[in-house]
């Protein structure tokens, strides 16, 4: 009989980290050992996103809950009125409620009430944006502390930060596992939130071989005549977007070559992006595409991928679709970026200290381009050794039955 397994997250937008819950539920080999049922935190970016990519057809079971948030009021304020000072005044009693703990206090009874319904898992698997990251994930685990039975597992999804550490013992004492994507995020746990060694494994992500969907032989290029640099990420300061339209300018200032920069995603920056293009002069060799589902049909025609990102990035999964499609990939030595990739041989990493940055980028852009058969080919040998399904589903097995 196949043990069941509860999944959880809470996001508000469906970005890298909610991959993992997604690879999950469509392992084969971990399907033929469990069945999954899903829980996530309503939005209706999210919830329009589990209906798009069908998670009906994977998971025994799908559930929403409904949390006190002001995330979703802070959204409405700002698209309806453009005063700033008007939508501060009419956010105040809200962000009142929040500061005294009142959404706190309710959220837990609301998760209490669930837990209480469905305590007949045999395991929960909290997915955790990074840690603490979500409070409600750690309410989640805290109220699992009545049911010992139930063996509870947290993914942290990025590198630990400060935040709620008076419930670290409590929560601590509710996970029997803490798993992170690369070494540097579960250094990041044991350092910052002094949590026991014993207590945290780490699993490197996993994507699925999207090469199978392509003719490698039959790849086009973008745009016919130019070098196509391709970044997908949500749009946010941490991603380094405008490092990146620098090093555009400078390729296209010191090159008889042009360079054109495809920009994949949606975020908070994406006016502040759009601008920043304007001021640079570079709108005709820049495009913000926006979320697109088909985004790993432009990564299989990009000359070179590109994530300049400056922080908070653990084992970023675009990165490893791009080594599965064989692509010379140029990113920054952060976090778990680096047991990725090989410098120099599966991709090109740079530092993200600001000064020199955008120049570094460009040289390395430069360089990938030139070397990317060699670097792709490289890059595919990594993925097929480190990052394959059955390697992770042996490792996910191993950690659920122990």
């Amino acid at each position: 009989m196949k043990k069941k397994v509860l999944l959880y997250s809470d996001c508000n937008l469906f970005g890298g980290s909610e991959h993992v819950i997604y690879n999950i539920i469509r392992n084969p080999y971990l399907k033929e050992k469990f069945s999954f049922s899903f829980l996530y935190r309503y939005s209706k970016l999210y919830q329009d996103k589990v209906t798009e990519l069908n998670y009906s057809q994977y998971c025994d079971n799908l559930y929403s809950i409904h949390l006190l948030t002001n995330h979703t009021i802070h959204r409405y304020l700002k698209s309806k009125i453009t005063i700033r000072i008007i939508r501060r005044i009419l956010f105040l009693p809200f962000y009142i409620l929040e500061t005294v703990g009142f959404y706190k206090f309710i959220n837990r009874i609301i998760i209490d009430i669930f837990i209480k319904k469905h305590h007949d898992y045999a395991i929960v698997h909290i997915n955790n944006g990074g840690y603490p990251g979500a409070y409600s994930c750690l309410q989640f685990a805290l109220g699992l502390r009545k049911y010992p039975k139930i063996r509870t597992i947290m993914q942290v999804n990025n590198l630990a930060q400060s935040g709620y550490e008076k419930i670290d013992d409590r929560v601590c004492s509710s996970i029997d596992k803490f798993v992170t994507a690369s070494k540097n995020a579960r250094k990041a746990l044991l350092l910052k939130r002094k949590i026991k060694s014993s207590k945290v494994t780490t699993l490197s992500n996993y994507v699925e071989d999207v090469a199978i969907q392509y003719d490698k032989g039959g790849k086009e290029d973008l745009d016919d005549g130019t070098i196509t640099i391709l970044q997908v990420a949500l749009l946010q300061k941490r991603k380094g977007q405008k490092y990146l339209i620098d090093a555009l300018k400078i390729l296209n200032t010191n090159s008889s070559v042009k360079y054109h920069l495809l920009l994949i995603g949606n975020g908070e920056c994406y006016n502040e992006i759009k601008q920043y293009i304007k001021l640079q002069g570079v709108e005709a060799c820049v495009q913000l595409l926006g979320y697109r589902d088909d985004y790993l049909d432009y990564v299989n025609k990009a000359d070179v991928i590109a994530l300049p990102s400056i922080k908070d990035e653990d084992m970023p999964l675009i990165i490893l679709s791009s080594m599965a499609l064989s692509k010379p990939i140029v990113s920054t030595d952060i976090g778990g970026i680096p047991e990725e990739i090989i410098n120099g041989v599966s991709g090109i990493l740079i530092s993200p200290k600001e000064d020199g940055f955008s120049y570094r980028l460009a040289d390395a852009i430069k360089k990938a381009y030139k070397e990317r058969n060699v670097i792709g080919e490289n890059a595919r040998c990594r993925y097929e050794e480190c990052f394959s399904a059955q390697s992770y589903a042996k490792n996910i097995i191993r950690l659920y039955n122990e």
